[in-house]
C-alpha cells in the first residue's frame, strides 16, 4: 500500500503511515528521499507496536542522520544503491542490503549468488547479483571521502537556500528537526516548473525532474486501482519539482550562473 508524503521534506512519515496498517500489512518501507533522513522515531514505534519489519532505502542519503544515528542502521534490513550518481557512487551499476540479522545477512548472500553456498548446489532459486571487486574496490576508497563530500554538498545547499529564500513561489528544500540532510539532490518546487526548465537550459543550465510520474499512476501499478485525485501531495510535487544542478566541485562562478539565472526569471514573470 502506498502512502502520501510530506509535501515539506517529502519524505514519508509515522503519523501518515499509521493511518495505512491493517491486519495484512507486514513491513513498512521509509526511503530517505533526495538524501534528507527520514524521522524515525514513530517508525520504530509504529514497528514494534504493530510487529512490522522496518525496511529502510538509504539510497539517496548515504552518510545522513535522524538524531546522531546514521541512516542505513534502523531497519531490520536496509537497502542502497551505488549508481554513479549516488553520494557514495560506484563506476557503474551497483548496490548492497544492510543488517544485523545474522540469519538474514545469510539468506542475502546466498541469494545474491544463484541461491548457494556451496559451487553448484543451489539451496534456494536466487540471481545473480554480486558486487564485482572494481566496484567494491573504487567503494572502499571513496568511503573515506563521503563526509568531506557531503560536508561540500551541504556548504553549496546553504547557499542556494539563502540567495533564493523569498523569490517568486519557490518552495524551497525543508530539513526536519533531529535529521540532517546531505543533498543528493537539491529540490525546489514551483507551478512555474516547466517554462523555469525550458529557461534555464537555454542559459546553458542543466536541471532534471525527479519525479515526473509518481509511483500510483505508472502503468506497472494499475493493478493497484489508483487514479488521479488518490495522491494529491505526490501529483503536485510530480508536477512542481526540479532539480538544480549541486555536485561536490561545482564552482562558485557555476552556483552563482544558476542563482542569477532564477532571479531573473521570475523577475521578468512577476
Amino acid at each position: 500500500m502506498l502512502a502520501e508524503p510530506d509535501r515539506h521534506t517529502c519524505n514519508l512519515t509515522a503519523a501518515v503511515a499509521a493511518t495505512h496498517i491493517t491486519p495484512r500489512t507486514k513491513a513498512i518501507i521509509p526511503v530517505h528521499l533526495y538524501g534528507q533522513a527520514c524521522e524515525m522515531t514513530g517508525f520504530l514505534e509504529l514497528a514494534e507496536q504493530h510487529h512490522l519489519v522496518l525496511i529502510e532505502d538509504f539510497a539517496q542519503a548515504q552518510g545522513a542522520s535522524y538524531k546522531g544515528r546514521p541512516v542505513g542502521s534502523f531497519g531490520r534490513v536496509s537497502a542502497t544503491s551505488f549508481y554513479p550518481t549516488k553520494n557514495l557512487g560506484a563506476l557503474g551499476d551497483g548496490g548492497a542490503v544492510v543488517t544485523s540479522d545474522p540469519e538474514l545477512a545469510a539468506y542475502a548472500r546466498m541469494y545474491r549468488n544463484y541461491g548457494q553456498q556451496q559451487k553448484y548446489h543451489n539451496q534456494i532459486i536466487g540471481v545473480n547479483s554480486r558486487l564485482d571487486t572494481l566496484q567494491a574496490a573504487v567503494l572502499r576508497t571513496k568511503l573515506h571521502h563521503l563526509d568531506a563530500l557531503n560536508s561540500k554538498r551541504q556548504r553549496l545547499a546553504q547557499v542556494y537556500l539563502t540567495a533564493l529564500q523569498g523569490i517568486g513561489d519557490l518552495v524551497l528544500p525543508v530539513t526536519a528537526p533531529g535529521c540532517t540532510h546531505v543533498y543528493h539532490i537539491f529540490n525546489i518546487c514551483t507551478r512555474q516548473r516547466d517554462a523555469l526548465q525550458l529557461y534555464l537550459s537555454a542559459q546553458g543550465i542543466q536541471t532534471a525532474i525527479h519525479y515526473p510520474v509518481p509511483v500510483h499512476l505508472q502503468e506497472a501499478y494499475t493493478w493497484l486501482g489508483y487514479s488521479k485525485g488518490s495522491f494529491p501531495v505526490a501529483e503536485e510535487l510530480a508536477a512542481t519539482s526540479l532539480s538544480l544542478p549541486l555536485f561536490p566541485g561545482m564552482t562558485e562562478a557555476e552556483q552563482e550562473a544558476v542563482i542569477t539565472s532564477i532571479h531573473t526569471f521570475f523577475e521578468r514573470h512577476d
